[in-house]
């Protein structure tokens, strides 16, 4: 069944939403992912990582092995996050659960305390994976927003200075781009960058995405957004 035969046009196989992403990411970054099977096997895996996480919604329909599956919108129901855990998905680790995906047909098969199921036809939002990697990830457009905003909204990432990186680093520069693009930074009225409303943002997110007592330091983000900031200043 292609997109255009879909109840709803804004959902995307969750195969194909892994082959948008894997495209972008051949497309702006062509060094790091030279094949497209290595950029498709990436994006799998973050496509899947961000649905443990709870940040993309995934939804199927569960059927019983035995029946002809049936495809009525009243059925959709939304995976929980739990099934995505990767340690379901590997023989040698002891889970409660045991998850074989297909990508190819798009559905999973689970299998708990003696129980199995089928969860098909599985999809997530185009505006969910739009949300997290943007048309032009990585290139500098996808550093400022694309509704016309000017370049002192873009921001340039720091160099390494080597040693062992903050395992936050990562997820805190893509939450900021993802403000940039889509948001804006937020100014004061001389249209400065508005620090402490960007950092309660930040830890905002930080306090979601690793839980209370788990997230990064207020120095870690106060580090980070002087980079931020350094670089607009540099800009003016």
């Amino acid at each position: 069944m292609g997109l255009a035969e879909m109840p709803n046009s804004k959902w995307l196989w969750l195969s194909e939403a892994a082959d948008r992403i894997a495209s972008r990411l051949t497309q702006t970054e062509p060094e790091r992912f030279p094949s497209r099977l290595k950029a498709l096997k990436f994006a799998r895996k973050q496509l899947l990582e961000e649905a443990y996480r709870g940040d993309i919604e995934v939804r199927g329909k569960d059927v019983v092995p035995q029946e002809e599956p049936r495809f009525e919108p009243r059925e959709w129901k939304t995976v929980e996050a739990e099934l995505w855990d990767p340690t379901h998905r590997h023989e040698r680790m002891h889970s409660p659960h045991k998850v074989e995906l297909n990508w190819k047909k798009n559905f999973i098969l689970c299998e708990a305390e003696g129980t199995e199921w089928i969860i098909r036809h599985l999809q997530v939002k185009a505006d969910d994976v739009d949300d997290v990697w943007p048309p032009h990830i990585g290139s500098d457009r996808d550093k400022h927003r694309s509704s016309g905003s000017s370049t002192q909204n873009m921001v340039i990432l720091p160099k390494s200075k080597g040693g062992r990186p903050s395992k936050y680093q990562p997820d805190l520069w893509l939450q900021l781009l993802k403000i940039a693009e889509f948001d804006g930074f937020p100014l004061t009225p001389d249209g400065l960058l508005d620090r402490p409303e960007l950092k309660r943002r930040l830890m905002e997110f930080s306090r979601s995405r690793w839980g209370a007592g788990s997230e990064p330091s207020k120095t870690t983000i106060d580090d980070l957004l002087k980079l931020v900031y350094d670089s607009l200043s540099q800009k003016q």
